[in-house]
């Protein structure tokens, strides 16, 4: 499935991909701002942690998941744009465990330039967003001891 947005349509959310476990999440960035990186945690299990780097103020906002703590042994992967580069996709894999529990067990996410990842273990359904036109503004999903599911929210451009 690839994505293309006209101009004048709102904002739209695609996905997610994964499960419905534990709270709901969102954000969507602001007009002034331009995601320039990601942080992204995972061990053998799932992705339990994603944070954005947003420009102008370079500041960092955890989407959910903290680092460090009890979710060793696990790798943090992060990546930081060019000027010139920006989010065209995201792909991953999500797995239900013996508990009955779906997470998402892998992510990439692709740029005009290459791609980052994947952080996590690639195993069980795999999932693929790529953006032919619009930009992406944001992420929502389901989260609880790991990320559950993750959709984009994406918007037309110029």
């Amino acid at each position: 499935m690839a994505a293309n947005l006209r101009l004048g349509e709102m904002s739209v959310r695609v996905g997610p991909w994964g499960g419905e476990d534990g709270s709901q999440w969102q954000y969507e960035i602001k007009a002034d701002e331009r995601i320039t990186g990601y942080l992204v945690c995972a061990n053998s299990e799932c992705v339990y942690a994603l944070h954005l780097n947003v420009d102008p103020k370079n500041q960092v906002l955890k989407l959910f998941g903290d680092v460090g703590g009890d979710r060793a042994p696990g790798r943090c992967d992060t990546f930081n744009f060019e000027d010139d580069e920006h989010i065209t996709g995201f792909s991953g894999t999500y797995a239900t465990n013996e508990a009955g529990n779906t997470y998402v067990t892998s992510l990439s996410f692709i740029t005009n330039k290459q791609t980052y990842g994947p952080t996590g273990t690639p195993r069980g359904t795999s999932f693929l967003l790529p953006v032919t036109q619009g930009k992406f503004v944001g992420y929502f999903g389901w989260f609880s001891a790991g990320l559950s599911s993750l959709g984009a929210i994406l918007k037309a451009t110029l």
